[in-house]
């Protein structure tokens, strides 16, 4: 669902743009991962990462920005296509510790029911939930808690099912 020009009239057209790309989800991901290596390989070199601009940056600076510019309902439906377009638990999981996360600690006791509602039924967002910090995101911590005690196996178990889950889902 597209956004439009909604409540926040400093959302550079640019940005509304870029939020409004089919390829935002696909984007968004593939920067993620160059983040998150060069990030590993700092650590295993015991150096401090430096993360250069890639050709999907635009895309993680349009959804780190997400709760600057848009009110919390279109931050919500963003959330939404990045959580249908994850293709496996890693890529969730830079949706619940990066937009989601930033979500529910501002805005969370708006959300807390809605994402306990699905997180009861689809484990796209359990997953998503569960990477979330509870301090950073006081209002889920219960719905962080029951997800991590509810699924019977070891956070790493359910990754892996998870992904198996989604591989079989892809054409």
């Amino acid at each position: 669902m597209p956004l439009t020009r909604g409540s926040r009239t400093h959302l550079s057209q640019d940005l509304f743009d870029d939020l409004n790309r089919d390829d935002l989800p696909a984007a968004y991901f593939r920067h993620m991962n160059h983040v998150g290596r060069e990030v590993a390989e700092a650590l295993t070199e015991t150096r401090r990462p430096t993360i250069e601009q890639d050709s999907d940056s635009w895309a993680g600076n349009a959804i780190e920005n997400l709760h600057h510019h848009l009110d919390s309902e279109e931050a919500w439906l963003v959330i939404e296509r990045l959580v249908a377009a994850a293709a496996n638990s890693r890529d969730l999981s830079s949706i619940g510790a990066g937009p989601l996360e930033d979500l529910m600690r501002v805005d969370g006791g708006r959300f807390v029911d809605r994402l306990g509602e699905l997180v009861g039924r689809d484990d796209r967002w359990a997953y998503a939930a569960g990477t979330m910090y509870e301090t950073s995101a006081p209002a889920a911590a219960s719905v962080i808690g029951s997800i991590r005690d509810s699924h019977g196996r070891t956070w790493k178990e359910f990754g892996e099912h998870l992904d198996a889950m989604l591989a079989a889902d892809q054409p």
